[in-house]
């Protein structure tokens, strides 16, 4: 079957399997009108086109409860929602799966949410993914004391679940920023916890925040972990902007729990299941049936699972050029919009260039490849010192993305020119606000979001990521001949396989140049590794 949610969370109650058995019946009766004995194990079928499943399992010191209802729907479909609880003499895990199949499986997509099982499953607060907890409902964050918890939450380096932040909207009632926080909660019952900010929160939380990791003006962030590894302005931890509630609440809402909810299906069983599948699944068959049956069942799972983790990066490579895309559209409105504006002031000087081709002195150099780049960067920008980047324009000129991501390369290293030629006429300022406000409206530059003057704190301390970074320069550079190269640009931003171009600004020192180490793939870190 399709797998349409998962959660996968641990339980801290000693008495784990009956408190989910006991919302397993509850749910059944309140939400589906079923009265079944669940003490009874087997499989057997309760009203029209309705199954339900019992089976009970003890290994040494595991025992696995696994309960399930089969459904079949009026349009041909058949939805499972399977609920398993494990429990060792340490530790007890819940599961709940929800499976979906179709006659016409090329048909309209089904409207998948959460299970209403999970609301009954967390409403004791006992459930938890690493350090997070899992409510059933969003929490709201009044006083700056309490956001220094959901602080903690986020900086928490073993966090490995999402968080989802809904700052103040000063724009709009109380009442109407619950009501996004209530329906975004219900969206990602059971996969991150969701926090609906007052302005002192939001003020409290962005205090302690880098400033490309801040989230203000009514807009909601999607926190995935590793916050650390993010880095300025990312794209990692989605930002959705208050119009797009204002707009279209259910399609904002949507945007932000979609991606969460996909991400879950990857989620791998817990260890001590893993490890104790062979007992569950010999209770079925015997014998050697028993292990031809379980021979097949591992490696479909196992194909599965890498089925549905490419799945998951196929999607974020999607999201991430979906994205990117926006962003060009948006640059290139702008641009448009520039152009008939100087064309009306020109008109209105006497100067009317409507219409007249671009004279081919003032035309875009051609650029369809990082060849491309590097043959014209070396006789052109004379400001650069591009080293030894073959390996990896050659790995980046195998995607079919390399045409635009050579252009956007080309687009950087020109800015970097401009910015070092200016330098030597006294201008002042790193790249990133040369970026920000360049010597004149015409001079080349990327959005400062593009840049990233260092790395993180788990890459500079880390010495395999680290030297990942070194690159050779002069002498009169450096005594050692080769420097750390921290600051870099992101051609994009996520995805695979996230191109970048590292550099050393020399510009202040000794050679007034700037010298290119690498362009080519994102280079290791804790999540490329």
């Amino acid at each position: 079957m399709s797998l349409q949610y998962r959660m996968i969370a641990k339980d801290s109650r000693s008495n784990s399997i009956e408190a989910a058995t006991k919302a397993f019946d509850y749910w059944l009766t309140q939400r589906k009108g079923l009265s079944v004995d669940l003490s009874i194990d087997g499989r057997r079928t309760e009203g029209q086109d309705v199954e339900v499943s019992v089976l009970n399992v003890a290994a040494d010191d595991v025992v696995v409860r696994r309960m399930a209802l089969y459904e079949e729907t009026s349009s041909h479909e058949r939805w499972a929602t399977i609920l398993t609880i494990i429990k060792t003499e340490n530790e007890s895990w819940v599961w709940v799966d929800l499976e979906w199949v179709s006659d016409d499986p090329w048909g309209h997509p089904p409207t998948v949410k959460p299970p209403a099982l999970v609301q009954y499953l967390l409403v004791e607060d006992s459930m938890t993914v690493g350090p997070v907890g899992l409510p059933p409902t969003y929490h709201h964050i009044i006083s700056e004391n309490q956001a220094a918890g959901v602080i903690q939450v986020l900086l928490n380096p073993d966090r490995s679940s999402p968080v989802i932040i809904l700052s103040a909207d000063l724009h709009s009632p109380l009442s109407d920023q619950q009501d996004r926080a209530k329906r975004l909660a219900r969206e990602v019952l059971g996969l991150a916890p969701v926090y609906l900010l007052s302005e002192a929160a939001t003020n409290a939380l962005n205090s302690a925040l880098n400033n490309g990791l801040m989230v203000y003006g009514g807009a909601v962030r999607t926190y995935l972990p590793a916050l650390d590894h993010a880095g300025p302005a990312t794209k990692r931890h989605r930002v959705l902007g208050a119009k797009w509630f204002q707009q279209d609440s259910w399609r904002a809402v949507a945007m932000i729990a979609s991606p969460v909810r996909t991400r879950a299906l990857s989620a791998r069983p817990p260890a001590v299941y893993r490890k104790q599948g062979r007992e569950l699944l010999q209770s079925i068959n015997s014998g050697a049936d028993a292990e031809i049956f379980l021979s097949f069942a591992t490696e479909a799972q196992e194909a599965a699972d890498r089925a549905e983790r490419a799945l998951v990066e196929l999607r974020d490579d999607l999201d991430f050029a979906s994205a990117e895309h926006d962003e060009t559209l948006a640059e290139l409105g702008s641009a448009q919009a520039r152009i008939k504006f100087l064309e009306s002031e020109l008109s209105d000087a006497g100067k009317y260039l409507a219409g007249v081709e671009t004279p081919e002195q003032f035309s875009e150099i051609s650029i369809s490849s990082f060849d491309d780049v590097l043959e014209e960067g070396s006789y052109q920008l004379t400001n650069l010192i591009i080293g030894d980047t073959d390996e990896g324009v050659a790995a980046l000129d195998e995607y079919p993305q390399a045409s635009a991501w050579a252009k956007k390369a080309w687009r950087s290293l020109l800015s970097l020119d401009a910015y070092a030629e200016a330098k030597t006429r006294g201008w002042n300022g790193d790249f990133q606000t040369w970026c920000i406000e360049p010597e004149t409206p015409s001079s080349p530059s990327v959005p400062s979001n593009w840049v990233a003057l260092a790395e993180s704190s788990s890459v500079d301390n880390n010495s395999k990521y680290r030297n990942a970074r070194i690159f050779p320069v002069p002498t009169g550079v450096d005594k050692e001949g080769k420097v750390y190269m921290s600051a870099h640009i992101k051609i994009v931003e996520g995805g695979r396989p996230a191109p970048r171009v590292h550099f050393y600004d020399d510009t202040s020192g000794v050679t007034g140049k700037i010298y290119i180490g690498h362009i080519g793939p994102h280079l290791p870190n804790g999540q490329t590794n």
